[in-house]
């Protein structure tokens, strides 16, 4: 039997040497095809004004840092409701449970880059905006919830009519960013509403709790996602302005470990051929995030493998979680399965020096326990 690793190796080397029109056609969705085929049909779609969760919960990391750890703990207490990543390394969740990172408004072309038209709207050109929503357009249409979940691209597809004034179809012709063509499946030209950033920021809110209520169950108080922001740097309050009941968790772990695992798995996103420029990348993620600080709950990674109880507890305490939900314990996140993840960078002693490096770069991150 073929085991994870290998499918996974056998997978991104047939991507590598496959054309990449033929890679990005089987992910294609078209998204605008479908939003004319919804508009045909006539149906009023009707937002949600208020969410029905207590809380949304985002767990977040800087990359290969253990989040997903987090939200497989969350997989165990009942009622609760939760997307997101399945770890492949360590969980013993469903793998069928995998909604992957929660990724529409943080990414590129996302909600909160979107609204950067709607905050400039007088000084940007209708170039930049048009490039705006084209972006948009393209990261929903690779969206895990775009494509996993039918019910709610009707949310989508009304989102984009709230926002435009008008949309010229199939400028196939036409030399306005024709650029964009090449990587959005879409030759239309889209010009914004004149918008003021409240009313925009009011209009996401209702889109997102008109999602977020579509998972929950009638039983949990709120909702767990994985990768919902992902920044750190002083922008809690302006993420509270979509989410007003959101909650933060933020993972992090010895950058050794990061860095070991960039180099067992071949993460292209993460440089790990040179350690000088694995820490440049490291500062440029961790940004001014702080262990100690109080707009969100930061969590080691090692700790909660090595002292479970009590970052379980932490947990719980932080979420108002009732320990008594806790039925399924070690079900999803084992910290007697995890902890082979915990220390890697002792086994790989041919990178001793680059250890050496990250180390004097990041003494407070590197777990000594």
């Amino acid at each position: 039997m073929i085991s994870s690793e290998r499918k996974r190796q056998l997978k991104k080397r047939i991507r590598d040497i496959l054309p990449y029109g033929i890679v990005a056609e089987k992910k294609r969705i078209r998204f605008m095809e479908m939003y004319d085929e919804c508009k045909a049909l006539g149906n009023d779609f009707q937002w949600d004004e208020e969410c029905l969760f207590r809380q949304i919960v985002s767990v977040e990391g800087f990359g290969a840092t253990g989040a997903s750890a987090v939200v497989d703990l969350i997989r165990e207490y009942d009622g609760q409701s939760v997307l997101g990543t399945v770890d492949p390394e360590g969980s013993l969740a469903d793998p069928e449970d995998d909604a992957g990172e929660i990724d529409f408004l943080r990414l590129t072309g996302g909600l909160l880059q979107l609204e950067q038209a709607f905050d400039n709207l007088r000084t940007r050109s209708f170039y930049w905006n048009d490039a705006a929503v084209k972006q948009f357009i393209g990261l929903i249409n690779f969206s895990t919830l775009f494509q996993k979940h039918e019910t709610l691209r009707p949310c989508f597809f009304k989102f984009l009519d709230e926002i435009l004034a008008l949309r010229i179809k199939d400028a196939k012709d036409c030399p306005i960013n024709p650029v964009m063509g090449r990587f959005y499946d879409t030759a239309d030209i889209y010009f914004l509403k004149d918008m003021s950033l409240d009313e925009y920021r009011h209009l996401c809110r209702r889109m997102l709790n008109t999602i977020f209520n579509r998972f929950h169950n009638g039983k949990g108080t709120f909702l767990m996602l994985d990768q919902l922001f992902a920044d750190c740097n002083g922008k809690t309050e302006e993420f509270r302005q979509y989410v007003p009941n959101l909650k933060q968790v933020i993972v992090y772990r010895d950058p050794r470990d990061v860095y070991c695992i960039a180099h067992r798995l071949d993460l292209q996103w993460m440089p790990h051929g040179c350690a000088e420029d694995f820490i440049t990348w490291t500062k440029i993620m961790y940004g001014s995030f702080s262990p100690d600080s109080e707009e969100y709950l930061s969590l080691r990674f090692e700790n909660l493998i090595l002292d479970y109880d009590h970052e379980v507890g932490r947990i719980e305490q932080y979420l108002d979680l009732s320990p008594e939900l806790h039925t399924r314990k070690r079900q999803c996140l084992n910290p007697d399965v995890s902890v082979k993840s915990v220390r890697q960078w002792t086994r790989e002693p041919q990178l001793a020096d680059d250890f050496r490096k990250i180390k004097e770069a990041f003494p407070h991150l590197c777990y000594e326990g």
